[in-house]
């Protein structure tokens, strides 16, 4: 099952029932982890501002420490985030508030 958020301009907005190919732009960052697989996709759009990019960054981490206890691998290459999320999946429900508390 897949958990995401959209980080732009420094704010996170819902990703829930959305498919990554929505979620995954040039202008926003975005993390989405797969419960299952242990994966944590780390999006980091081209255009997208320090501030997100730092964001995200420190949210992958906190998820990889607290959720995963440090056993997640964490994908950064936008490609290879394109080619595993790209098919029919929809991301299930936005990342639970008590991983994003600390990025607040």
């Amino acid at each position: 099952m897949l958990f995401g958020i959209i980080i732009k301009k420094g704010k996170t907005e819902p990703a829930a029932g959305k498919t990554p190919n929505l979620v995954l732009s040039d202008d926003a960052c975005a993390v989405i982890y797969d419960d299952k697989e242990h994966k944590i996709f780390l999006w980091v759009g081209e255009n997208a501002d320090i501030k997100s990019r730092f964001l995200a960054s420190r949210l992958a981490t906190i998820i990889r420490n607290r959720k995963f206890g440090g056993a997640a691998s964490i994908i950064q290459n936008n490609d290879v985030i394109k080619a595993e999320l790209g098919g029919t999946k929809v991301i299930a429900h936005d990342i639970p508030p008590k991983y994003l508390a600390g990025i607040r």
